[in-house]
């Protein structure tokens, strides 16, 4: 499994474990269905981002230890 097939299965896990919850609070945050929507799509795309950058840190042969 590639490396970005394996990002898509655990955005895939997330949402199918979180996307429902995420959806309702997104509709009871915002004024309509399209803000709602908008919101959703947003906070996934930034959950992806974070769980790189994350994985960037963790990988990274940098000893940061003092």
């Amino acid at each position: 499994m590639t490396e970005r097939e394996e990002g898509d299965s655990v955005i895939d896990q997330y949402i199918q474990q979180y996307g429902r919850r995420l959806y309702g609070l997104c509709m009871h945050l915002c004024a309509n269905r399209f803000e709602a929507d908008d919101l959703y799509q947003d906070t996934w795309i930034r959950l992806n981002k974070a769980r790189k950058l994350l994985k960037e840190v963790l990988t990274d042969e940098t000893d940061l230890s003092v």
